[in-house]
C-alpha cells in the first residue's frame, strides 16, 4: 500500500530498471518523512542519514529518491534531498 502522496507532474524520464529496490524517501502532505514502503513515519530526520549509510555500504548500486507531496514546502524535499546527498559525498572525501 505504501504513503500516499500526490505527486506534482513533471516530463522527467523514467527510473530505470535495477535489480536492487531503491531507497525512497516519502514526504506527505503534512511534511512528515517515510522510508520506503515503511507506514510509520521517522522521528528524526536524521534517521534519514543513518539508513542511507547502512543500504549504501549493503548495496552501492541501489538508487536514492525522494518522492514529495505536490503541497509540500520546498525547503522538506531539500532537506531529506541533503541529507542523502551528504551520505554519498561523505564517501568521497
Amino acid at each position: 500500500e505504501g504513503v500516499s502522496v500526490e505527486l506534482p507532474q513533471a516530463s522527467a524520464k523514467a527510473v530505470s530498471e535495477k535489480s536492487a529496490e531503491p531507497f525512497v524517501v516519502h514526504v506527505d502532505s503534512n511534511e512528515q518523512y517515510f522510508i520506503n514502503d515503511d507506514p510509520e513515519p521517522i522521528q528524526s530526520i536524521q534517521e534519514i542519514r543513518i539508513k542511507a549509510d547502512i543500504v549504501r555500504r549493503n548495496s552501492p548500486e541501489t538508487e536514492f529518491l525522494v518522492r514529495a507531496d505536490k503541497s509540500v514546502r520546498y525547503d522538506a524535499v531539500v532537506q531529506a534531498m541533503g541529507h542523502i546527498i551528504d551520505k554519498i559525498n561523505d564517501e568521497y572525501r
